[in-house]
């Protein structure tokens, strides 16, 4: 399991994701430090989580796809909120790292 992943891992137990685009609201987007986009999401669904994350200015990623399916195993997630200010850091770190997603 590669370092990304495993950090995803460790924050999903303190509560600091949050699963799906209908978290992404205007009530909510105080909250929202990072959002990862899935590599297999559709155009249109890219586009609307795209303006609203330049809307708000916040930092939109995408990852493979596998990283958020082996995160949520059973569940079909295409976009995930992070919700921890430094985590998120940690978050964009790794990925601008280029951590190995196999």
């Amino acid at each position: 399991m590669h370092r990304l992943l495993s950090f995803l891992h460790l924050i999903k137990r303190s509560g600091s994701l949050r699963l799906g685009s209908e978290y992404l609201s205007e009530r909510n987007a105080p909250r929202i430090a990072l959002i990862l986009l899935s590599s297999d999401i559709s155009a249109q669904s890219r586009a609307v989580v795209t303006r609203f994350a330049e809307t708000h200015n916040i930092t939109a990623s995408v990852v493979p796809a596998n990283i958020l399916t082996d995160l949520y195993a059973g569940k079909t997630v295409k976009v995930l909120s992070v919700t921890n200010a430094q985590s998120a850091k940690k978050i964009a770190n790794l990925i601008k790292e280029g951590d190995t997603y196999e």
